[in-house]
């Protein structure tokens, strides 16, 4: 997705276990704010083939805490 859409690409994704068919969650991490920003911009609410519905999947990111406990925000 993010390679199609020309964007950031993350340096490390983790997809957490699935509790339902219709709903999926990981975490993307990138090297910079400023790539991660990007990202989100240009591939927030893209939607995605579901093999397991007709509908597709639309991918939701969002910003979260980095692995140190503390946020980004100054």
């Amino acid at each position: 997705m993010f390679t199609d859409r020309h964007a950031p690409e993350p340096r490390t994704v983790t997809i957490f276990p699935q509790k339902s068919d219709r709903s999926s969650a990981g975490v993307c991490e990138f090297d910079t704010t400023e790539e991660a920003t990007d990202a989100l911009v240009i591939c927030n609410h893209t939607p995605v083939d579901s093999p397991v519905g007709k509908a597709p999947y639309i991918v939701k990111l969002a910003f979260a805490g980095g692995r140190d406990g503390k946020d980004f925000r100054p």
